[in-house]
Formats: C-alpha cells, sequence, structure tokens
C-alpha cells in the first residue's frame, strides 16, 4: 500500500503524535509498503523543509510545512507532494492544540477536503475535545462544544473510510456525541528495549545513595514524565511505603523523562511529604537507551494518565513494553463512562509485553487499511 501521514508538527523529540507518526511510518517501510508524511503547520521551523527523517535506522520521505504561512497556501504545497506520490490512503493524525494554539482550528476541514478526491481517507483522533464530562469545568465545556463542531465537520468533509481513536472512552465520545463509529488503535512503545548497562546502574544507585550490598532491600518505583495533582500520588505513595515496610525494604522514588513546572513543583511537594521516609530523584530528560535502562531496573511503574485514557498512553506502553507492573492513579473520575470502560481496561492492561511494541500496532493498522481497501461501505457519516 501507498501512504501519507498528515500532522502537525514533524521536529523529533518535539511533538508527540510527530513521534508517534514517523515511527509508524517507518514500521510499515519496513513491512514493505511506501510510506510518507507531510506536517502542515510546523512551529520549529522558518522555511518549508522536503527531504528524509530517520526513525530506526529507516528513512522516510517528509515534506514539513511551516506554521508562519497560511493553512491554504500549506495545503496547496501539501496536495502538490501528495499528486505526486500518489498514495492511496491518506492518514490525518488529529490532535486540535496541533494545528491551532487555542485548539480551535477553524476551517481546517475544509482545506483538508482539497485533498480527499480519488483517495481513501483515515481520521485518527488522538485528541477530540475538551468539557467531554457534567463535572468538567464551565470554561471547558465552551470550548469544548466549539472543538466538537470542528471534530464533526472533519469527519463530514472528510469522509473517512475509518476513524480510529486510541481508547474506548473516546470510542464511546464519538459514537455518543456525533455518531461516528471508530476502531481502537493503542498507542505503541516510543522507546524499544535497550541492552542492560551496568554502569548506568551502578550511577541510579550511586546517586540515591544505595550501597551495591543494600540494592536488594530497595523497591524502586518509576514516574516516567510529567505529574498531576489530579493522580492524587500521595495516597499511591503512602499505600507502596506501607507494603514495602511490611517486607523490611525501603523505598526509593525515581522521576524522569519531560517534566514541566507544575509537575515539578508537585514531584518536590512529595518529596517533601515523604522526607525521611522515602528516597527521590529525578532525573529528567533521558536518551531513549537510558530510559529503558531505568525500567528494567525498577520494581513498579506509576502512570499519571487516567485509567479512562490509558490507551493514549505512550508511557503507559513503555512501561508495558518493558515488561514493568504499572499502578494507574486513583483520581480523574469521569462518572458517565467509568463503569463502561472497567471491564476492558482489566483486559487491555494484560496484554502481553510484545503486544505493545510498534510492530504490533503496525500489523492492526495494515489490517485496518487493507479491509477497508476491499470494503464497499463506503465512508462514514455522522450526525
Amino acid at each position: 500500500m501507498t501512504i501519507v501521514f498528515l500532522c502537525s508538527c514533524l521536529e523529533p523529540g518535539k511533538d508527540g503524535v510527530g513521534d508517534y507518526t514517523r515511527k509508524l511510518a517507518s514500521e510499515l517501510i519496513k513491512h514493505g509498503h511506501q510510506v510518507a508524511a507531510i506536517s502542515l503547520n510546523d512551529k520549529n521551523i522558518d522555511e518549508d523543509i522536503k527531504g528524509l527523517q530517520t526513525s530506526d535506522g529507516t528513512e522516510i520521505s517528509v515534506l514539513r510545512l511551516a506554521a508562519k504561512q497560511s493553512l491554504g497556501t500549506n495545503v496547496l504545497k501539501a496536495k502538490e507532494f501528495i499528486d505526486a506520490f500518489n498514495p492511496g490512503w491518506i492518514s490525518l493524525q488529529y490532535v486540535p492544540y496541533g494545528f491551532n494554539d487555542k485548539g480551535l482550528p477553524f476551517g481546517l476541514a475544509k482545506e483538508l477536503g482539497k485533498l480527499t478526491k480519488g483517495r481513501r481517507f483515515n481520521i485518527m483522533f488522538h485528541e477530540m475535545w475538551i468539557g467531554i464530562s457534567v463535572i468538567s469545568p464551565l470554561k471547558h465545556k465552551i470550548t469544548g462544544f466549539m472543538q466538537r463542531r470542528i471534530a464533526n465537520s472533519l469527519v463530514k468533509v472528510l469522509k473517512p473510510h475509518f476513524i480510529a481513536t486510541t481508547n474506548l472512552l473516546y470510542k464511546l465520545i464519538l459514537k455518543r456525541m456525533i455518531g461516528a463509529e471508530a476502531e481502537i488503535l493503542p498507542l505503541f512503545s516510543n522507546i524499544p528495549i535497550a541492552p542492560l548497562n551496568k554502569t548506568f546502574r551502578d550511577a541510579i544507585f550511586n546517586q540515591l545513595r544505595i550501597e551495591e550490598e543494600e540494592s536488594e532491600k530497595w523497591h524502586l518505583v518509576g514516574i516516567f514524565g510529567n505529574l498531576y495533582p489530579e493522580a492524587e500520588l500521595e495516597s499511591t505513595l503512602t499505600d507502596q511505603l506501607s507494603i514495602v515496610e511490611k517486607e523490611n525494604k525501603h523505598l526509593a522514588i525515581i522521576g524522569f523523562g519531560n517534566i514541566n513546572e507544575q509537575g515539578l513543583s508537585e514531584f518536590h511537594k512529595l518529596e517533601k511529604l515523604f522526607e525521611g521516609k522515602v528516597k527521590f530523584l529525578h532525573l529528567g530528560i533521558q536518551p531513549e537507551d537510558k530510559i529503558s535502562n531505568l525500567l528494567q531496573i525498577l520494581n513498579l511503574g506509576i502512570s499519571c494518565t487516567p485509567s479512562q485514557h490509558i490507551g493514549k498512553s505512550g508511557v503507559f506502553a513503555t512501561m508495558k513494553l518493558h515488561s514493568l507492573q504499572v499502578i494507574l492513579p486513583k483520581g480523574d473520575i469521569l462518572p458517565e463512562y467509568d463503569s463502561q470502560i472497567k471491564d476492558y481496561n482489566l483486559s487491555f492492561v494484560q496484554r502481553p509485553a510484545n503486544e505493545w511494541g510498534v510492530s504490533h500496532i503496525a500489523v492492526q493498522f495494515e489490517q485496518l487499511l487493507a479491509a477497508h481497501s476491499a470494503s464497499n461501505k463506503g465512508v462514514i457519516t455522522v450526525k
């Protein structure tokens, strides 16, 4: 198959959806497909870039279009590229805030409609709209109402042959709110398993001031990425401290990955609350091989992504790929959806480690494309 991915940004390491797109494209190329990617609103460049990007040793043809130009201009440039590449499928990797700073990309559907003629189209909703619950703040509900209308217009105008999203919550919302059926295609780990590096392991224990002969007496818990007050980690850490004390062990918390100012403040808050009882260490952003090594020496991981959204968490997928047991946060209840999602998640989180890798998800994506290429069902309609 011949596929062109559309996303907002393709700056490596600066955009989660862009990194996802590049890695999925790379894997599909390894499977024998012709694949290219276009970023339509790339804020990390001043001028357009047409060339190659590399992911996992595979080169991908890309067109990066600078955000300072109008969307209409960028779509015309994208059309020239697409017409020359002549794909059978176009796949839009959609996040509203990627196409507009306020998450309100008005006019996006109309412009993208210029690309659909004669081609099969797929929309992957990485995000849809905010304010989805009765308990959501009024401000979120107002913004979410407009975002929902934009999502609805994307489906109406682009007439996708199938829609995908990362988790059951979004599937339920798409059906309930705009009447669109969606397939679930969970995120995969962006970080492969790296060979163990004893020197790095020893350096971690040294920073924690744990002697080698004492290492077996410590229970290491990792928090990968940002922290949120809503995750109620104080309660989670209290439970973990109680468990390890019963085993006559000690508890250490290791934070790593990208974290914002609020998240770092939350980390230091926990550090103060458990002073003298728990050791804390935050390593910040690390190379992929070191993150993999960290995950392999941890006893437990904590995900700050609410359980309802767990399929959209690359962090959760990365921990599971590394066969790490993961605790989900207790906070962030969505009363309208929790009961429907609970049973699904019980089986979802038990998937074997290999099913959290990009190869497994790429095969699922291929199967969806193949099924809808052969199908005569036509396009999706919405309310």
